[in-house]
């Protein structure tokens, strides 16, 4: 068929299929995904800190990206060489946290926990709304859990909606808290505003009764001649020629 003795080509020599992508390693995958920072590209170390969707952080990492949104790019620094043990396990049931089980963390404590063991104690417990953190004893933090690492597109979605649904909550409870203090503080307002006019009516009708009348004592026919006599407005103390004995005024006139 060739001409040169026979030489048969194959059709595998002859068609060029779509070449397939290039397959990543498992285990390598699970450990740039559960031993490093998902900004930095660095082993996770405590402090560590998750997003809404349940990627992990070093805490310095999210405040150096918070400051400068520019600083890690879209591609991390590189990975660093993961050992063969994971430094964190759930506290729970002791699994280690390298991506073979599914974990999960409570949002308003934070706290890593493998999804079987919560199960389990979900199952157990008659109303997950008022379960506890088994961690860290956080109050009513059962409610709310979101997976750690989420594999799938599918998880990834679901993660985007509970995130979307969380900070809509978020939202209507500011709004309710406001509107409640707002209400509560008229009233008080009302008050301190109300306070200042009882107190100057209330000076102003002591400063009535306080305030002596401008009648003279000596056009009062009620008052006797005696106490006329002894005040400096009498006759006799206007006709007297030396000064009254109390306030040392003449008096009198000449």
């Amino acid at each position: 068929m060739g001409g040169d003795g026979g030489s048969i080509p194959k059709r595998i020599e002859l068609v060029r299929s779509r070449q397939k992508p290039e397959q990543v390693a498992k285990e390598a995958e699970l450990a740039a995904r559960w031993r490093h920072c998902q900004l930095s590209q660095e082993l996770l170390n405590r402090p560590i800190v998750a997003c809404h969707l349940g990627r992990m952080y070093n805490k310095t990492a999210a405040l150096e990206f918070l400051l400068d949104r520019e600083k890690y790019g879209t591609s991390g620094a590189g990975a660093a060489a993961a050992s063969a043990a994971s430094p964190f396990a759930c506290p729970l049931s002791g699994v280690e946290m390298n991506g073979r089980f599914r974990f999960v963390f409570p949002w308003s404590c934070g706290c890593a926990l493998a999804e079987k063991a919560v199960d389990q104690l979900l199952k157990s417990a008659p109303n997950r709304q008022s379960l506890a953190c088994p961690s860290c004893q956080q109050p009513d933090a059962m409610s709310d859990l979101i997976v750690l690492n989420p594999a799938t597109d599918a998880e990834v979605a679901a993660a985007s909606e509970a995130m979307v649904a969380r900070k809509r909550k978020l939202r209507q409870e500011s709004k309710s808290n406001k509107s409640s203090k707002s209400a509560a503080a008229a009233p008080a307002a009302a008050k301190r505003k109300q306070q200042p006019a009882e107190s100057a009516s209330a000076s102003s009708t002591g400063s009535k009764i306080a305030r002596p009348s401008g009648s003279s004592i000596q056009n009062n026919p009620k008052a006797s001649a005696a106490l006329k006599s002894l005040l400096t407005s009498s006759k006799e103390a206007k006709a007297q020629d030396k000064a009254h004995w109390v306030t040392f005024n003449p008096g009198y006139f000449r």
